[in-house]
């Protein structure tokens, strides 16, 4: 699982097992985490130069395949010391609104190219299937309640690199009522994020973040707001 940095307000920051970080021994606490099935877990880095050990340190633990992990910088950091580092660090950093995931990038800790080719993710196809065996659910009662046809969801069942819209990831998110982290984790899956310069985005975000999964309602708000509509095909 890829790391992901942000310089945000740790105390704002939305996630199951938040870990103040002094050192870089501490994140052996993710072990603990993992105990607890969390599956979004942020270290609160006291110090900026924390970022690399603690990186590497997270990258080679086997541990953190199945989590989000987040390295968040505090808010004010000198940004002027130890000029190359903070080079690098400008391609990794996000500074995040409110300190909810949506706008960050990617983290990647030197590594040799083909070690991180050999560590991929679920795709979107697998990560689906995966979901709706938990959710207790049969293929057809999953794609009914997403509003998808029989017909796409056997091209999505038969590709396991199909590569689905934006709608069709938040139609099956809202079907298997997915809270707002693992929703961000399936439409990471896919190749997307919420982002909040879309209405579109805004509109849907706000209806999961509060557990409310009734598509006729969140469709009519995205229809007041001219636009487009999920589950159609």
């Amino acid at each position: 699982m890829p790391l992901y940095c942000l310089q945000t307000d740790a105390s704002r920051f939305v996630c199951d097992a938040l870990i103040h970080t002094e050192s870089a021994a501490d994140c052996a606490q993710l072990a603990n985490a993992k105990k607890r099935r969390c599956k979004t877990v942020a270290f609160a880095l006291h110090d900026p130069a924390l970022l690399t050990d603690c990186s590497e340190a997270l990258c080679a633990d086997p541990v953190t395949e199945k989590m989000q992990v987040y390295l968040l910088l505090p808010a004010a950091a000198d940004r002027s010391a130890d000029r190359k580092r903070y080079m690098r660090m400008q391609l990794a950093v996000g500074t995040e609104k409110g300190g909810l995931p949506g706008s960050y990038r990617h983290f990647l800790p030197t590594m040799p190219l083909a070690q991180r080719l050999a560590q991929p993710t679920e795709t979107f196809s697998e990560m689906l299937l995966r979901l709706i065996d938990r959710a207790g659910l049969s293929d057809a009662e999953c794609y009914k309640r997403a509003y998808v046809s029989r017909q796409h969801f056997a091209k999505i069942r038969a590709d396991k690199h199909y590569r689905p819209k934006k709608k069709t990831v938040l139609a099956f998110a809202i079907a298997l009522r997915l809270g707002l982290s693992e929703t961000n984790e399936l439409l990471q899956s896919a190749g997307f994020t919420f982002s909040h310069s879309s209405k579109f985005d805004i509109v849907v975000e706000y209806y999961i973040s509060r557990g409310i999964y009734d598509l006729a309602e969140i469709n009519g708000a995205l229809y007041d707001n001219g636009e487009e509509l999920i589950g159609v095909d």
